[in-house]
């Protein structure tokens, strides 16, 4: 996705002739800087994407585990058992070998 942004802000510049953020511009910049800006922008956004996972499985520890409280929808910790054959719709006494 940020790749794609990436290219949709480059279009831009030349589409239209300007650049959506200063620091892409390369007549300005080089080509180190952009690509210094670019990492660090990739960077953050997996930083900030592992903070955000793992506040949510901290959520569910502190929710579920520790304090007991599963919620109404959920399937954790319920054990569901399927019958193979009863999933193919046939049933065994109907089987006959020859």
């Amino acid at each position: 996705m940020l790749a794609l942004y990436l290219a949709l802000a480059y279009l831009t510049f030349y589409t239209q002739g300007f650049y959506t953020y200063g620091f892409l511009d390369l007549r300005k910049n080089s080509s180190g800087v952009v690509a210094a800006y670019i990492i660090g922008i990739l960077v953050a956004a997996i930083i900030i994407f592992l903070i955000v996972r793992y506040l949510i499985l901290l959520r569910l520890w502190v929710t579920e585990k520790k304090s007991g409280m599963t919620g109404k929808f959920t399937h954790r910790g319920t054990v569901i058992t399927v019958d193979e054959e009863a999933k193919k719709g046939v049933p065994m006494h109907d089987v006959s070998t020859k």
